[in-house]
């Protein structure tokens, strides 16, 4: 995970300033190899949004809640952030990768590897008086 989620966002980087580096140098039909590989990137993730949107829509009407909350100006919105969001990825992966010590929910873990994981202390028990868990 770690390795595709930095690959696809080197690719990214390396298309987006690529390109106008390339166009600059004289480099037009690299140029346009770069562009297009991105513009097919940013597309292809827009078709993948929407197809997910769909279905999602589906699901919330078969409930019979109001599903008309993506508008196109919001898919616009979404569109710019899709870079954005490549390069967020990678740094959570990066850091996920490193990350020894977590607290979540109330309780500290030790993350010493896929199947290593040990739990420190659990603050929500330590405030019951009797020392019981509740469940959330």
């Amino acid at each position: 995970v770690l390795l595709h989620g930095l690959a696809t966002t080197l690719t990214l980087l390396i298309g987006t300033v690529g390109a106008p580096l390339a166009w600059l140098s004289g480099e037009h039909a690299i140029a346009s190899g770069l562009a297009a590989g991105v513009i097919g990137y940013q597309l292809t993730m827009a078709l993948l949004l929407g197809l997910l949107e769909s279905a999602v829509r589906r699901v919330v009407e078969r409930r019979g809640e109001a599903s008309r909350w993506f508008t196109a100006g919001g898919m616009l919105r979404v569109l710019g952030a899709i870079p954005l969001t490549q390069f967020i990825y990678a740094a959570a992966l990066c850091s996920a990768a490193v990350l020894k010590r977590v607290d979540w929910r109330g309780i500290d873990y030790r993350v010493d590897g896929p199947w290593r994981i040990q739990r420190l202390n659990d603050s929500r028990a330590d405030s019951r008086e009797d020392g019981r868990l509740e469940s959330l």
